[in-house]
C-alpha cells in the first residue's frame, strides 16, 4: 500500500482528524492527537487507484474521493463505514477536483484538458468550460482572496488563471527562460499553491526538482528555486503557511523553506527512506505538518 492523500479536518479546531488514503482505494479517519494517535475508521474499499479525498464544508463530516482513470466519485459521511453514494460525473476520467469557496460546488478537471463545475446542491452539472490544456491538469487551487479565480497547473507546461465570473482564461503562464528547456522542450508542472499572504503570487513546483514563484498580477515569473541538483524528480507535494513557510516533497526528501523578502531560502532538509507524495501544514499548528508515503506511514514533523 502507498499513501497517495491526506486531508486535515478544518470544520472544527478541537479535533486534529486526518483523512488518509491509499493507492488501493482504502480510506482512513486517524485522530492525530500527539499523545494517543490512532485510526478512527477504516471505510469500506470501493475500488482501486484511489487519488483525491476532499473534505465537504457544507456537509459536517462528509467527504469525496475521486479515483484514477474513472469519471466516478464517491460521497461519503464519517458517520457510516459504506459510501453514500457512487456518482458518474462526466464522459473522460476526473483527474482532480477542488470546492468552491462557498462548498456547494466541485471545479473538476478532466483528462482531455476540460474543465466542469458541478453543484453538489442539484446534483447536476452546472456548466464546462472548453479544454484550457493540450494535457492532464495535476493541480488545481483557489485563490485565497479574489473569488472565482482559480489556477490550474499541467503536464503540457502551462499554468493558467481562470476567471469563473466569465468561464475564461484569465492569465496564461509558461516557463520560457534562456538555457532552461527540458530535453522535450516542456517543464511538466505538478503542484502549486497561491501565498497565503499576498493575493497576486503562485508558487508551483515542476518535473526537474524547481520551485518557481510566479507574479499573476504582472505575469511574470519572479523567481526559480532549485531545491536540489541531485536528487532531480518531480515536486509533487507543496504547501504554504501564513508564516512563509513553505514545505515540498520531492522523491523521498522534505524540503523546509522560507518565503522572505523576495527571496525563497532552505532552511532544512529531512530525508527518508521511502518515496513521499502530499505534505500538508497543519491547521491548528503552524510549525507542524504531515507527509503521505509510499511505505504506509504517515509522518508528523
Amino acid at each position: 500500500k502507498t499513501i497517495v492523500e491526506l486531508v486535515w479536518y478544518d470544520s472544527d479546531e478541537n479535533y486534529k482528524y486526518v483523512l488518509v488514503g491509499f493507492n488501493t482505494g482504502h480510506i482512513f479517519l486517524c485522530d492525530l492527537n500527539e499523545q494517543y494517535p490512532n485510526i478512527i475508521t477504516q471505510f469500506d474499499k470501493y475500488s482501486g487507484n484511489l487519488n483525491k479525498l476532499i473534505w465537504l464544508k457544507n456537509e459536517p463530516g462528509s467527504f469525496i474521493s475521486l479515483y484514477k482513470g474513472t469519471s466516478r466519485i464517491g460521497v461519503w459521511n464519517v458517520s457510516r463505514k459504506s459510501y453514500k453514494k457512487i456518482t458518474k460525473y462526466s464522459e473522460y476520467p476526473i483527474v482532480n477536483c477542488v470546492t468552491f469557496p462557498d462548498g456547494k460546488k466541485l471545479i473538476m478537471s478532466l483528462e482531455n484538458g476540460e474543465v466542469q463545475i458541478y453543484s453538489l446542491i442539484h446534483d447536476k452539472k452546472f456548466f464546462e468550460i472548453s479544454p484550457g490544456h493540450s494535457e492532464t491538469i495535476f493541480d488545481m487551487k483557489f485563490s485565497p482572496f479574489q473569488y472565482g479565480i482559480f489556477a490550474t497547473c499541467a503536464y503540457d507546461g502551462f499554468i493558467k488563471i481562470w476567471d469563473m465570473t466569465t468561464d475564461k482564461v484569465k492569465v496564461t503562464l509558461k516557463i520560457n527562460q534562456p538555457g532552461e528547456i527540458e530535453q522535450n522542450n516542456v517543464y511538466k508542472i505538478y503542484s502549486l499553491k497561491w501565498s497565503p499572504n499576498e493575493k497576486e503570487l503562485l508558487l508551483t513546483g515542476d518535473s526537474q526538482s524547481n520551485l518557481r514563484l510566479w507574479d499573476v498580477e504582472k505575469q511574470k515569473l519572479n523567481l526559480s528555486f532549485c531545491l536540489s541538483s541531485e536528487n532531480k524528480g518531480e515536486v509533487i507535494g507543496i504547501d504554504w503557511n501564513y508564516e512563509n513557510y513553505i514545505v515540498a516533497t520531492l522523491i523521498n526528501c522534505v524540503y523546509i523553506c522560507s518565503y522572505e523578502g523576495k527571496r525563497i531560502l532552505l532552511e532544512n532538509t529531512i530525508r527518508t527512506d521511502t518515496k513521499l507524495f502530499q505534505v500538508k501544514f497543519s491547521l491548528h499548528d503552524k510549525l507542524n505538518f504531515a507527509v503521505a508515503c509510499e511505505d504506509s506511514l504517515i509522518r508528523i514533523y
